[in-house]
Formats: C-alpha cells, sequence, structure tokens
C-alpha cells in the first residue's frame, strides 16, 4: 500500500516529460514505472485468487465435493452456451477488421450467452426466495 502511496503522489507531482508539460499531451515521468507496478500487482492478485482456493480445498477435502460440483454446473453451463453460440460471419458495412471471424465471434456469442443464463438463474432465485418466504 505505501509503495502504491508514493507511486500515485509521484504520477501527480512528480513533474512530466521535457516537451509535454504545457500541452494536452502532458506524460507524467513516472507513468512506466506505474503501470509496471499495476502489472505486478495484477500478477500477485491472480496467483493469490488461483493458490489460497487450492491451499483451502487441501485443507478441506470435504468441501471439494461441492467445488467439484460448482465446476462441473459451470463447464455444463458454458457447454450449452457454446453449442448455441454461432460463427457465423457479420456483415459489417465498411468493416475490413481482423476481429469479423468465426472463432472470434463463436466465443463472443458464448460469452454473451453465459451471461444470458447467469442473469436468469439469479432472477429465478431471487424469485424463489421470494415466493418461498410467503409460505413460511
Amino acid at each position: 500500500m505505501a509503495v502504491t502511496l508514493v507511486f500515485t503522489g509521484l504520477l501527480f507531482f512528480g513533474g512530466n516529460v521535457p516537451g509535454t508539460a504545457g500541452t494536452s499531451l502532458k506524460e507524467p515521468l513516472v507513468t512506466d514505472e506505474v503501470i509496471l507496478w499495476a502489472y505486478i500487482l495484477v500478477a500477485l492478485t491472480g496467483f493469490a485468487a488461483v493458490i489460497f482456493p487450492i491451499l483451502y480445498t487441501i485443507a478441506n477435502p470435504k468441501n471439494a465435493v461441492r467445488t467439484l460440483g460448482v465446476l462441473a454446473a459451470a463447464a455444463i453451463l458454458i457447454g450449452l452456451a457454446y453449442s448455441q453460440a454461432s460463427g457465423e460471419l457479420i456483415d459489417l458495412v465498411n468493416y475490413t477488421g481482423k476481429d469479423n471471424n468465426p472463432t472470434t465471434l463463436k466465443l463472443s456469442d458464448t460469452g454473451l450467452f453465459v451471461t444470458y443464463m447467469l442473469a436468469a438463474l439469479a432472477f429465478l432465485s431471487i424469485l424463489y426466495t421470494e415466493i418461498a418466504k410467503l409460505f413460511k
């Protein structure tokens, strides 16, 4: 946290790259270092997000069954979404970019369908909870 505060202070008050001061494109001197620090923090966060659940599962093996069930349900959900996704090319006027290819379109459709399914499941679970409260 202290390193982040130091970098933040240097970013705002550490001066600008010569030649950019006074222009609309002024660049702080420590921009590269701040971006590198952000990459380091993202890497540490990703590492922690992977390692700590593994350590928790090793420490509590009974909970591993529930975790495997959740992973299996997620795999089924993603599989259903992928099977429904279309890789058909889109006819875009004046677009000649490389992103209009079947692989990218199929993956983006999959992401959209997973989002829709999760939103529907969230809505249904809220609805179920509220209706179940009425009968208790």
